[in-house]
């Protein structure tokens, strides 16, 4: 699998939304 744009993108969202999730 080679990393995309996509998935980069995808990673950072969920690294962004991960905290507010854990936190409610």
């Amino acid at each position: 699998e080679t990393p995309t744009l996509e998935n980069a993108q995808n990673a950072t969202q969920r690294a962004v939304y991960t905290p507010i999730d854990i936190r409610l």
